[in-house]
């Protein structure tokens, strides 16, 4: 949805985001930080929207269902045929 992502490291979302590429993985959580990194931003919009741009390509290219869904159908071909 072009958004600007903010995470902390987990098993999700950080796994997917690349720190100041497509989004932002924020060490802890701790409110004062997360709103610096808003703030911060929000007022560079240039930068703002090349974060949302990549972040909607990386979706695009590598994690709509018809995608995950031809690497999903590969790994189990590849399961059954004992690879």
């Amino acid at each position: 949805y072009k958004s600007v992502v903010l995470t902390t490291r987990n098993g999700g979302s950080s796994t997917l985001i690349e720190n100041g590429i497509d989004g932002f993985i924020l060490e802890e959580m701790e409110a004062t930080k997360w709103a610096a990194c808003m703030k911060e931003i929000y007022k560079d919009k240039g930068r703002m929207q090349e974060i949302q741009s990549n972040a909607s390509l990386k979706i695009k290219n590598n994690f709509t269902w018809d995608i995950l869904a031809d690497r999903f159908i590969e790994q189990y071909e590849a399961k059954i045929k004992g690879e």
